[in-house]
């Protein structure tokens, strides 16, 4: 063992207190490093994952330029265009309770936002692949049926059976709950599945629709589809869906890119606990270097000595805080697990 190693040691064994503390900096900071990339990853693959099976869904969406309603008849000129292999009309709109109509949640809050979607019973279930959790899907005799979401179902305790009023042009409208699908609300906003007629009729829109889902054929050119539509409709629409600079492509992208920075910060703020903490090592140190240089130590002699100190704590503190940060992630994820399995629907 050389004299750098031995002096190295003797530093460490003689200061516990800087040395536990050094060491717990360390920890601490490779934790963090390894913890969270270690949780990124997991969380960018369920939204990636959500994501691209709501995309997988549906190639091209048709909608206003206005985000008004129109005429059911443009689904036939959809329908028509070559590359298309099924098409499903709906009428999407929000509907807000009143007061009067609120749904009590479970933890003492009001439900009164929802999204209602009017949809195609013998379409909508091949298009979307709507998954139940309860009941049966929407059929083509139904009238004022619906299905509610999952969420709601357990927030306000109503299921298959139930009924629920809602608010129409003619007054209030009560429906059926028949089913309750495993989806979660979007963007706060609980969802709720009915026929396209009794939609139409909720909104006082007789032969209106307001959005046109579309599969591509298997053998088909996606641009080349999308703009036969586009010439085929005319001016007034615009078209969505799983393409390079679509919704779906944004929101991927903007999902990579807020995760590659958690990435970075974590990498950063570890590294830069580590740095101080050996920069304060090293300026609290100052008189016992000089002491030692002034009884005739070299500056290569030192040197090793806090290299030999910065090595035996960076491999300790690395050890350590691999197995700290794969404790973090795992317990984070067990934690998260409930959320990143909605995200994967």
């Amino acid at each position: 063992m050389t004299f750098q190693v031995k002096l190295a040691l003797r530093y460490l064994r003689g200061r516990r207190l800087r040395t536990g503390l050094t060491l717990m900096a360390i920890v601490f900071g490779v934790m963090m490093i390894f913890g969270f990339n270690g949780i990124l990853p997991a969380m960018q693959q369920a939204i990636q994952g959500g994501l691209a099976g709501m995309a997988d869904q549906v190639d091209l969406t048709v909608s206003s330029e206005t985000r008004g309603a129109f005429a059911a008849d443009v689904v036939a000129k959809v329908a028509d265009t070559p590359g298309i292999a099924l098409v499903a009309p709906s009428l999407v709109r929000p509907l807000i309770l009143p007061p009067a109509q609120s749904l009590s949640a479970d933890n003492g809050t009001s439900v009164t936002s929802f999204v209602v979607r009017g949809v195609d019973p013998e379409l909508a279930d091949k298009i979307d692949h709507i998954a139940l959790a309860n009941g049966r899907f929407l059929q083509t005799a139904d009238t004022n049926a619906i299905l509610i979401s999952n969420n709601l179902a357990q927030q306000t305790g109503l299921g298959v059976g139930d009924s629920l009023d809602l608010p129409a042009a003619s007054g209030l409208v009560t429906f059926a709950i028949v089913g309750v699908t495993t989806g979660r609300p979007p963007q706060s906003s609980e969802e709720l599945f009915m026929p396209l007629a009794a939609a139409q009729a909720l909104y006082n829109l007789p032969g209106q629709i307001n959005t046109i889902e579309a599969r591509f054929a298997a053998d088909s050119d996606g641009e080349t589809v999308r703009q036969a539509v586009l010439d085929k409709l005319g001016s007034g629409f615009k078209l969505g869906g799983a393409t390079a600079g679509s919704e779906f492509a944004s929101a991927l992208e903007a999902a990579n890119y807020i995760y590659n920075m958690f990435g970075i910060i974590a990498i950063i703020l570890g590294g830069f606990i580590i740095f101080i903490t050996f920069r304060t090592i090293i300026v609290e140190r100052r008189r016992d270097i000089g002491m030692l240089r002034a009884i005739g130590a070299s500056r290569k002699t030192i040197l090793g000595m806090l290299l030999t100190e910065s090595l035996v704590l960076g491999v300790m503190g690395t050890g350590l805080g691999i197995l700290a940060g794969y404790a973090m992630a795992a317990g984070l994820l067990i934690g998260m697990r409930g959320l990143i399995e909605d995200l994967m629907r």
